[in-house]
């Protein structure tokens, strides 16, 4: 698996995603989720760009990112059972009868 990274842009924004590329001028990510914090020091994650092609890559100014940092291990192994070869794995959907 690529380079995982927690890149933090000015919107306030932390995100968990696969860094392809950087250069003085751009960072290219692929397969961002949003870390959201939630109540009683818990987080939950959501697609950073639900409406791109999943498979597509993205390149961001970087004056819009303050900073990129190397996630936590639960974090990481979090992310990876999300993606498994660059592909979300969805969960097995049942029916409930009762």
């Amino acid at each position: 698996m690529a380079d995982i990274k927690v890149v933090r842009f000015f919107t306030g924004e932390d995100v968990l995603c696969e860094m392809i590329s950087t250069d003085s001028t751009a960072i290219e990510i692929k397969n961002g989720i949003v870390i959201i914090p939630t109540a009683q020091e818990q987080i939950t994650f959501t697609p950073y760009s639900p409406f791109s092609k999943k498979e597509e890559t993205l390149v961001i100014d970087k004056d819009k990112v303050v900073f990129i940092a190397t996630p936590e291990d639960d974090l990481l192994e979090h992310y990876k059972t999300v993606f498994n070869e660059n592909k979300i794995v969805a969960p097995k959907q049942e029916i409930f009868t009762g």
